[in-house]
């Protein structure tokens, strides 16, 4: 008897193929936690700015005014100078028995300056500009601003069960970095308003930043730097000077007469 084979169509199911997996599960975790995080970042800040944003320059010197001042912390007397800057009767400036070349701002609206800076001043411009620019850190909210900022970012990153501490580099350093460094040139615009509006030549400022950049044998990254480098505040401040005819006014600081 002859054998008949019939024939029968393979269907799909019936071939046998190894299953690919499927990751499309991660990616969408992966935009779902971004958007999260996103969101909560947002959240924070949005609160955080919106409580600055209502603070006053003269309610925070009364909130933060004695925060950070120490008993045995002289005046600086701006009488000493020759040009009255009337922005400068507005604020507290204190000296610091400091050797390190620095000057700041604080939250409380005071100004701290250094007596290692200013035994390296000398020209009076140069301590007009500093303070100016210190001023400007205020008057334009800078050290709130970047609370509003960095709080927001960490109270995320804790909330996550995130923590940056011990890395190499530290994300939170380098988005304030950033911030910080847009502050400064917003209160070198403020410091070179100052000294034009007073008849000030900005070329006898920019001797302080020249010392500074001698004295550094190595300048760090701007990525990695709160200020831009001294050469390019140097290039903006010359840039935008309009009494370049005008001599320096010599000026030394003399501990005793403080």
């Amino acid at each position: 008897m002859q054998k008949i084979t019939l024939p029968i169509e393979e269907t799909k199911e019936d071939r046998v193929s190894p299953s690919k997996p499927d990751f499309s599960w991660a990616g969408k975790m992966l935009m779902y936690s971004a958007i999260f995080i996103i969101s909560s970042f947002l959240f924070f800040y949005s609160f955080s700015y919106f409580i600055v944003s209502k603070i006053s320059i003269e309610k925070e010197k009364e909130i933060f005014g004695d925060v950070y001042l120490e008993e045995d912390l002289e005046k600086f007397d701006t009488s000493l100078l020759t040009t009255k800057i009337k922005e400068l009767e507005k604020y507290n400036i204190y000296i610091q028995n400091d050797d390190e070349i620095n000057a700041f701002a604080s939250p409380g609206a005071n100004i701290f300056i250094n007596t290692g800076l200013l035994e390296n001043v000398k020209n009076e411009e140069e301590i007009i500009f500093i303070l100016a620019h210190e001023i400007g850190h205020i008057e334009n909210r800078h050290i709130l601003k970047r609370f509003s900022l960095q709080i927001p970012f960490t109270m995320t990153l804790s909330f996550l069960g995130i923590d940056l501490g011990g890395g190499i580099i530290d994300t939170n350093d380098l988005i304030g970095n950033f911030f910080s460094r847009q502050d400064e040139t917003e209160s070198d615009a403020y410091g070179i308003e100052i000294l034009n509006k007073n008849g000030l030549n900005l070329k006898c400022a920019t001797n302080f930043f020249e010392t500074l950049e001698k004295e550094r044998f190595l300048n760090p990254p701007e990525i990695l730097s709160t200020h831009p480098t001294d050469k390019h505040r140097i290039n903006n401040i010359l840039q935008k000077n309009t009494h370049n005819n005008k001599p320096c006014k010599k000026w030394k600081y003399k501990k005793d007469t403080q």
